[in-house]
């Protein structure tokens, strides 16, 4: 369980991104999976570490 638990950097981002309008989260969402895109996120090697989309669902 305790695993499972954001630590208080992510628990600190989705406070603060849940405050954003929904057009600012979507703005932002879009550019991290941008960014994740151009740093190669189809790797596997790589993807479970650049999957910002799940940090992102977890805030909703």
């Amino acid at each position: 369980m305790l695993a499972a638990s954001p630590d208080g950097v992510q628990a600190r981002f989705q406070e603060e991104f849940n405050k954003l309008l929904d057009w600012e989260q979507a703005m932002l969402t879009a550019s991290l999976e941008r960014v994740a895109a151009m740093m190669g996120n189809q790797d596997q090697d790589v993807a479970a570490v650049l999957d910002g989309k799940a940090l992102i669902d977890d805030c909703k």
